[in-house]
């Protein structure tokens, strides 16, 4: 699924894009981190810290789903994939009808990706309710790859 260089694995698109999949109840770590219009200030940080968190209690997945969603222009929620559900966190359940695109690029493309992602959506006759982001590669990464790869995640139900 991935082939690594950096400390992040480099994506193959084909695993990601315009895939459809279920979910029911997935258990998603939640938390969230701060941002200055849209621009994460602490998200790097906040990965870090809740990586390390499941993984004193055994609830790391490998590889990890990191998922941002934004709630506002100054906060957005991080959400972690755990290998199994526990009900002493904070966790957030996905249930429903995703859809998956892949973009490389800049993270300033981001709202062209946002766009795309929602005309796609539209058709193929469904309705983005909800947009998750995920990061795949970190800035270190992105230099050494010559661009970011960032996954947006789409609830159509």
């Amino acid at each position: 699924m991935t082939a690594t260089t950096c400390c992040c694995p480099k994506l193959k698109r084909d695993d990601w894009d315009k895939e459809v999949f279920y979910w029911k109840n997935k258990p998603f770590y939640e938390t969230g981190y701060w941002s200055l219009f849209r621009m994460p200030l602490t998200y790097g940080k906040a990965v870090k810290e809740a990586m390390e968190f499941l993984k004193s209690r055994n609830l790391a997945k490998d590889p990890m789903l990191v998922l941002s969603g934004e709630e506002s222009m100054f906060h957005s929620s991080l959400l972690i994939e755990m290998s199994k559900d526990d009900r002493s966190l904070p966790v957030r359940r996905l249930t429903g009808k995703f859809i998956s695109l892949f973009f490389e690029g800049e993270y300033r493309d981001t709202p062209t990706w946002v766009r795309q992602t929602v005309d796609y959506c539209m058709s193929q006759g469904e309705k983005a309710k909800e947009l998750y982001f995920f990061y795949a590669t970190c800035p270190k990464c992105a230099k050494h790859y010559g661009s970011t790869q960032t996954v947006i995640i789409a609830r159509m139900r």
